[in-house]
């Protein structure tokens, strides 16, 4: 895309950031300070790195035209007037090129994600400033005195001194469209380092469309999407599976813990949630279809079927190397259980006592005699057994203490929670 360019480094820079909202309507006067319009939008694009949005022109009502000032034409930009750098300036007819933002109409008034405290702000201004010889968005202003400052007449608004307080644009990412610039929805890519729980809360304070967005942009890292849909609120939750297909959904539960994805099964109806169990891999279903025959209040409705065990002969060396061959998360592998030749649960090897013992000891020597429950035990007996045990997990067995699932402290509190379990 060919730019409309950017000012001669003879411009005079302007110290001080220069308000959008006290540039519109500012009247554009030609070399000899004959007015020939006034200003109606700024055009804007990213520069190749995406993180600067550099100003490439204005749009212009002049003699009841709509035309573009490249900013190669402009001598001196400020809030009450733009001086051209010609007497003889020709402009063109206004016709938006692709990749173009234009501020007004695309950013102002509208919501951006804050990248550094994970919040949605509203520009209710926009500040440029010279830099390199050239104009860039600088920041937003947030604050809501902002928008009341344009209720103020043109000439009080374009004189009004704002302290220097404003939301860098290097911290913000807008919401794209369709038609935005690739280098824009590019820059999405940021979001993807925020934790899922703050991604979650963005999505829940955005509207639809661009809660969409922001879960769109957690496809970046490999099951990040995923760990959203898990942190998301029921309804936000619903809300964005009616807009995936059963396929795309089988996929994201892949990513998840046997326990979220059985949370998650019980928020779809009978049909769907049949279509999606035919999806899963056999073994994962079994999983699945096992934790849903549970009251999702006791402790087979809240533990995970997900859990490393060894035999009682394995070496701590072997066990070693089971961990780091295993694909479960962190979560999952607090502790590492150990069974006796008729899958007996002996007792629990935490990942601390595993480290600290020598390559060739074994594992019914390694395994503490951990408190264990059984798959009917209520919420609040959970809760007094890990409270009085100091547990961080505590297994479930069933009536022959074959090891059913392992219930986290994560998983208990978040049942605890005045709202129950997101």
């Amino acid at each position: 895309m060919a730019p409309h360019g950017a000012p001669p480094t003879s411009a005079a820079p302007t110290p001080t950031p220069v308000s959008l909202t006290a540039l519109l309507g500012a009247i554009v006067r030609d070399n000899d300070g004959r007015a020939l319009g006034r200003i109606v939008d700024v055009v804007a694009e990213l520069t190749p790195s995406g993180r600067t949005l550099r100003v490439t022109g204005l749009r212009a009502q002049i003699a009841g035209r709509d035309t573009l000032i490249s900013m190669l034409q402009v001598r001196r930009l400020e809030p009450t007037a733009v001086l051209m750098a010609s007497s003889h300036t020709r402009v063109l007819p206004f016709e938006r090129e692709t990749g173009e933002l234009l501020l007004r109409s695309d950013l102002l008034d509208r919501d951006l994600i804050d990248i550094t405290t994970a919040r949605l702000v509203r520009a209710h201004d926009i500040l440029l400033a010279t830099g390199k010889a050239e104009w860039h968005v600088a920041g937003i202003d947030p604050r809501r005195s902002a928008r009341l400052r344009r209720l103020l007449p043109r000439r009080w608004r374009a004189r009004s001194r704002r302290p220097p307080i404003y939301v860098a644009w290097e911290s913000l990412e807008p919401f794209v469209n369709r038609s935005a610039p690739s280098r824009l929805r590019n820059a999405h890519r940021r979001l993807a380092r925020l934790h899922p729980a703050q991604l979650a809360d963005l999505i829940e304070a955005a509207s639809t469309s661009q809660g969409n967005e922001i879960f769109e942009a957690a496809g970046a890292v490999p099951g990040l999407k995923a760990n959203v849909l898990e942190e998301l609120d029921d309804q936000r939750r619903r809300t964005l599976l009616r807009h995936y297909s059963n396929p795309e959904i089988a996929e994201l539960l892949a990513h998840l813990p046997s326990d979220d994805v059985a949370d998650l099964m019980l928020e779809l109806d009978q049909p769907r949630r049949r279509e999606l169990l035919v999806l899963l891999p056999s073994a994962t279903r079994s999983k699945i279809e096992r934790l849903l025959s549970y009251n999702p209040h006791t402790a087979g409705g809240l533990m995970s079927a997900d859990f490393l065990t060894v035999a009682a002969d394995a070496t701590a060396a072997e066990i070693t190397s089971a961990v780091a061959a295993s694909e479960l998360g962190p979560a999952d592998l607090l502790a590492v259980y150990v069974h006796d030749t008729d899958q007996r649960l002996l007792g629990a090897i935490p990942l601390a006592s595993l480290i600290r013992a020598s390559p060739q000891r074994r594992a019914g020597q390694l395994a503490d005699d951990t408190p264990t429950t059984d798959a009917h035990a209520d919420i609040p007996q959970l809760a007094r057994l890990m409270a009085d045990y100091d547990l961080l997990s505590v297994p479930v067995i069933d009536d022959h203490d074959r090891l059913l699932g392992v219930i986290a402290l994560d998983d208990l509190i978040e049942h605890l929670l005045p709202d129950g379990p997101q």
